[in-house]
């Protein structure tokens, strides 16, 4: 802080690391901050923007079914044009003559997307005269050809979209209308889609239409005033899309559709249920979708408890949307309903989508086996996960002169953890380190973990061979009802570090001996904290009636044993979160080779990462200066929080409070004039390090994180005459408490950023927090998207009530920004930003 007279030591301190750090280091970070600075940027032109990504846009294509070769051809060239693309829309340049003829137009679209770029997120916009796009408030850029039309229309997109308060877009150009394109028939044909259709595509009658025994139905657009429909909607895919679109278009403007979303009790049969997204993530990636392709209407996503949901009971419904695979399901809420005394609805049989990539849909006679399906994604994912792994900040814990890389293999009782560490040994020549037999080990005679145990439990648990024997320990453990748990954390407190101790030398020995690669194989992983000595942890993942028959094969319990000893254990929903990598495992052992196959590439992908190697610019190579270079950290201890700091920053439910958003606060720290950056640096990667939307006291667990981490920093501490680390100040350990509770402080903070002044380094620390809310429109619009994904448990009329009223008390602070700099050059546009999410809030469509 400005006039802090730690600064003058701190920048002798920070001279020092200078010298120790390469070049390539040098220029990336902005070693001016080494030296202390007082005051702010005055020139608003010197804080720099972070630029978003550009991301998401928009193709037109055409809505004549008869030329659904040209919409392939322009949606294949949309994905591959934009090459930061996650998000496209699709806009129908005409209205299909009708939506069986909308059916296959789409189906072509996002089939020829799917077979480009599978994970970009298509959608096909469903509000045919809406020229402002105004359920994509995160719309970047309209694609377009080197010609006047595209960079008109691009205009026109603009101009509308700035009428209605949204952001402007760019034109990004494909390239020339004369564009050659080959349909799935073979030959080339012209741009304008003169050429054959696509082999396979269904006619205009390509939706099959079912109507009750009493009536016969002409669907059209806007035929209805409230239908529902219902289904799993894990993992969002094209089909769950066709059918969605499908049923918005049989509602008029103001109508209300149902969407029952299967709850946790219908799933327990489900393939891979432990994968499943959460029900309210399914109910909200469903609302999403929808409002963003059709922003008219009323939705209402209810979780289902029963296989029929409102669809028997609510007066007001007069359709249902079923696909082929579920038709039998309208069939029967029929029936239900007219045994209510309700009327019957209206059914209609959507087409489905295979997962070929010829732009087709299945008819009648196809194998149901080629459809899209949620499950197959849960598969294919498992090794998309793998590969994501190490796609950012990745690095290894183990030091890779000393240990080999390591996996922790772990999972419940009878998952076959022994079957698939064997297969891994088989296949890649990769030791195991069986912690089973290791805990055996631990408490031998003449050790001091036997004599730790001996002096807790007793000698009563010594045998005549001197040894203890386990039957003696488990009666003294078993005694008493009241003491066992504590007995076990007692026990555990002794044995665990022992067991890890003997880990590291094993994995040190194997080394030795010319292993690159190891796996440690623990059932209680997780739970010893082993976690922190392996590099990656996999999860062996079995279904419950496997589970079950293995246990009574190879124990002869009944089954009323086995599901006591299953439900004892941790369940593997738990267990995921914590995890890297999942491997189902209800098979034979031969049946893990090809998943393992597939997963094991990656593993040597990323086992070369670490902290050491960090990309100049990398946020781990920021850490690295400040955990090494500032503090002394031995590299070990500075890999192992870089780990932790990582891998909470990656939880899965995480879509703004991530890495990303630690970049874009040290994006900004960079130009900052400050006094103490190690503090402020420090305050950044330990700010959001706990983060739960569902508690309340995420800012304290953050900061108390952080005092542990200094406290196991100061714990390694040795004095300079050994080489470790000393604080310039105090000569004693790197973080001296002062330090450590003004990081801590400013940590929880941010708790309730206008809650008090703010000056110096701590200001420069809030307001970097608050960049987000002054992002072009486009880029806020996305941050509010991924903060209404964190908190999709909460339900759709409570944020609609909530959110508005965070805002609003940001709103009515004097100022957002603490910095005369950021604020001169931040506060307009971010008070702009939250103004438009309140008047979008206001206006989204609710049930009553």
């Amino acid at each position: 802080m400005p006039g802090d007279p730690r600064a003058e030591v701190v920048a002798s301190r920070f001279a020092v690391a200078v010298i120790a750090v390469t070049a390539t280091a040098l220029a990336m970070t902005t070693w001016r901050h080494l030296k202390k600075r007082a005051g702010a940027p005055s020139d608003v032109e010197r804080i720099e923007r972070k630029a978003v990504a550009l991301d998401c846009g928009l193709i037109d294509v055409p809505g004549d079914a008869s030329l659904v070769a040209k919409v392939a051809s322009l949606v294949k060239l949309a994905v591959n044009g934009m090459p930061g693309c996650t998000r496209l829309y699709v806009r129908l340049s005409s209205t299909p003559s009708s939506i069986q003829a909308f059916e296959k137009v789409a189906t072509v679209a996002y089939a020829a997307a799917a077979a480009a770029k599978p994970d970009v997120d298509v959608r096909v916009l469903l509000d045919f005269n809406d020229q402002a796009i105004k359920g994509a408030p995160e719309l970047q850029a309209y694609l377009g050809f080197d010609d006047a039309s595209g960079a008109t229309a691009a205009a026109a997109l603009s101009e509308a979209r700035a009428a209605a308060g949204l952001a402007e877009v760019a034109y990004l150009s494909l390239g020339a209308e004369g564009v050659r394109f080959t349909p799935a028939g073979g030959t080339s044909g012209a741009a304008d889609g003169s050429g054959p259709p696509a082999a396979g595509v269904a006619g205009e009658g390509g939706a099959e239409i079912a109507t009750s025994s009493t009536m016969e139905l002409a669907f059209d657009y806007g035929q209805f005033k409230c239908l529902c429909l219902g289904g799993t909607f894990d993992r969002m895919h094209n089909g769950h899309k066709l059918l969605l679109s499908v049923a918005a278009l049989l509602l008029s403007d103001g109508g209300r559709m149902v969407i029952g979303v299967t709850g946790d009790q219908l799933l327990a049969k489900k393939a891979l249920k432990e994968l499943l997204e959460s029900g309210p993530v399914r109910c909200l990636r469903v609302l999403s979708f929808l409002r963003a392709v059709r922003p008219k209407l009323i939705y209402d996503a209810v979780k289902i408890t029963d296989p029929y949901g409102p669809a028997i009971v609510d007066p007001e419904l007069e359709a249902i949307v079923v696909s082929r695979e579920t038709a039998s399901g309208g069939a029967a809420c029929n029936k239900k309903r007219l045994e209510n005394g309700l009327n019957e609805m209206h059914v209609y049989t959507t087409g489905l989508m295979g997962k070929s990539t010829d732009n087709s849909t299945l008819d009648d006679a196809a194998d149901m086996k080629d459809k899209i399906s949620s499950s197959d994604i849960r598969n294919t994912s498992i090794v998309a996960k793998c590969a994501e792994v190490g796609a950012v900040e990745w690095a290894r814990r183990s030091d890779p002169e000393l240990e080999p890389y390591t996996i922790g293999l772990t999972g419940g009782i009878a998952c076959g953890k022994s079957t698939v560490s064997k297969r891994m040994a088989a296949l890649f020549n990769v030791p195991i380190v069986d912690c089973d037999k290791l805990g055996h080990k631990a408490y031998v005679k003449g050790t001091k973990c036997f004599e730790d145990v001996v002096n807790a439990f007793g000698a009563e648990i010594v045998g005549e061979d001197g040894e203890i024997e386990r039957k003696k320990l488990a009666g003294v453990l078993f005694s008493d009802p009241e003491t066992k748990a504590a007995k076990f954390e007692t026990l555990n407190g002794i044995v665990w570090p022992r067991i890890a101790e003997m880990i590291k030398e094993e994995k040190m020995r194997l080394k030795r001996e010319g292993a690159t690669f190891v796996v440690v194989e623990a059932a209680i992983l997780l739970e010893a904290g082993w976690d922190r000595i392996v590099d990656e942890v996999w999860l062996v993942l079995t279904s419950h009636k496997v589970q079950v028959a293995r246990l009574m094969e190879r124990n002869g319990f009944d089954e009323a044993e086995c599901d006591k000893r299953i439900s004892a254990q941790k369940p593997a929903a738990e267990r995921i979160p914590k995890c890297h990598v999942v491997v189902p495992n209800d098979g034979t052992a031969e049946e893990l080779d090809p998943l393992l196959t597939k997963l094991w590439p990656h593993v040597v992908d990323r086992a070369p990462a670490t902290l050491l190697n960090a990309p100049a610019g990398s946020l781990r190579q920021r850490w690295k200066w400040v955990a090494v270079d500032v503090l002394h950290m031995s590299v070990e201890l500075a890999s192992d929080w870089w780990r932790v700091i990582h891998d909470k920053h990656c939880e899965g439910h995480r879509h703004y409070h991530n890495l990303s958003h630690l970049s874009e606060m040290l994006f900004y720290a960079d130009q900052f004039e400050l006094s103490r950056p190690d503090s402020l640096f420090l305050a950044i990667f330990f700010h959001d390090i706990i983060y739960e939307p569902t508690l309340k006291d995420n800012e304290l667990k953050s900061a108390q994180l952080f005092r542990d981490f200094a406290a196991e920093v100061n714990a390694a501490y040795e004095p300079t005459s050994a080489g470790g680390a000393t604080n310039p100040l105090t000569g004693g350990p790197p973080l001296c408490k002062e330090d450590v509770d003004e990081v801590a402080a400013w940590i929880e903070r941010t708790a309730s950023h206008m809650n008090g002044p703010a000056e110096g380094d701590l200001a420069y620390f809030l307001d970097a927090d608050l960049a987000v809310l002054a992002r072009e429109p486009a880029g806020y619009a996305r941050y509010t998207q991924q903060i209404r994904a964190e908190y999709a448990h909460v339900e759709d009329s409570d944020w609609c009530a909530g959110r508005p009223a965070v805002m609003q008390r940001f709103l009515d602070a004097d100022q957002l920004y603490f910095n005369n700099g950021t604020r001169a050059a931040w506060e307009e546009r971010a008070r702009a930003n939250m103004s438009a999410e309140l008047t979008a809030i206001a206006t989204t469509p609710l049930k009553a």
